[in-house]
């Protein structure tokens, strides 16, 4: 069992954020958890769709999994500037 973090609804889905003992994944869902609540998953031998890595895969983020990117984007408050004066010392 996980905890919601985040929920986004993205118009068709929800984009719901849920940390696993430490781990952040992305669940993207047609069925809305409010933040706080605890949630497992559960994945039908059909229900997995192997796919191809893009060639992009790395460059921009990889938002099929919940990435560092992914919260950038979604914090109002990050700048990227300190990052780069991070990375620089």
């Amino acid at each position: 069992m996980g905890t919601v973090t985040s929920v986004t609804f993205k118009g068709m889905q929800y984009d719901i954020i849920v940390d696993f003992r430490g781990f952040k994944w992305l669940i993207q869902t047609t069925d809305h958890s409010p933040v706080g609540a605890r949630i497992g998953i559960k994945i039908d031998p059909d229900g997995i769709h192997i796919m191809k890595k893009s060639q992009y895969s790395g460059m921009f983020g990889d938002y099929s999994s919940f990435s560092e990117e992914y919260e950038e984007m979604s914090d109002a408050n990050w700048e990227a500037d300190e990052e780069e004066s991070e990375d620089e010392k």
